[in-house]
């Protein structure tokens, strides 16, 4: 689904490719796959400290046509024209990973730009919580789209891109990011506010 800078769709949509060279705003899902602490499902309680979180991180196949060979800490997909997002990124992850959406508890957390040289991008960030019975053993990987998939703490996801920034995707970063200020908010009773253009605050004065 190509877009405007603002996020509003145009008349009609263009192949991939297309949006690819001429790096051309559109829509793309991002999915975080959070696996808290023992004994809780890693979502933000109100009131209660924001555990640090535990992602799925995917290791993108190298037939990819964006960042090949990268791992991403949000995978998701290219929303097509008329596409619903939610739907988009129900699929994807079943596509991608085996992993059902009612499995998983997917929800819908904000709506947030990207853009650089590479992309441009509205995405559309949703996080879920993957139980502990579901083991990366139990899911079934796409060897097109996907090479493989690890557990990581967030921390250990932040010195990786520090120290390798190129092997990461930038846009999946921020979701990560946005992520983990939304559930920090929420668990700290903050007002959260214009969910659908969310932003990263700078840290410090």
């Amino acid at each position: 689904c190509t877009v405007s800078p603002d996020n509003v769709p145009t008349a009609e949509g263009r192949v991939r490719s297309d949006v690819r060279r001429r790096n051309l705003w559109h829509r793309a899902t991002y999915v975080v796959l959070v696996r808290g602490p023992s004994g809780t499902d890693g979502r933000a309680v109100p009131g209660r400290p924001a555990p640090p979180p535990t992602v799925l991180v995917q290791l993108r196949s190298d037939a990819k046509d964006y960042r090949p060979g990268c791992r991403d800490p949000a995978p998701g997909g290219v929303v097509g024209f008329g596409e619903d997002p939610v739907l988009n990124a129900r699929r994807e992850i079943r596509e991608e990973m085996g992993l059902e959406a009612e499995d998983v508890g997917l929800e819908r957390v904000c709506s947030f730009r990207y853009e650089d040289g590479g992309v441009r991008v509205w995405g559309e960030l949703l996080g879920c919580s993957v139980p502990y019975r579901i083991d990366i053993g139990d899911m079934v990987l796409q060897e097109e789209e996907v090479k493989a998939v690890e557990w990581m703490a967030v921390g250990e996801v932040e010195e990786m891109a520090a120290r390798e920034p190129k092997m990461w995707l930038p846009d999946g970063l921020l979701a990560l990011r946005l992520y983990v200020q939304y559930a920090s908010d929420l668990a700290a009773g903050r007002t959260i506010r214009d969910l659908d253009d969310y932003v990263l605050r700078k840290e410090g004065p």
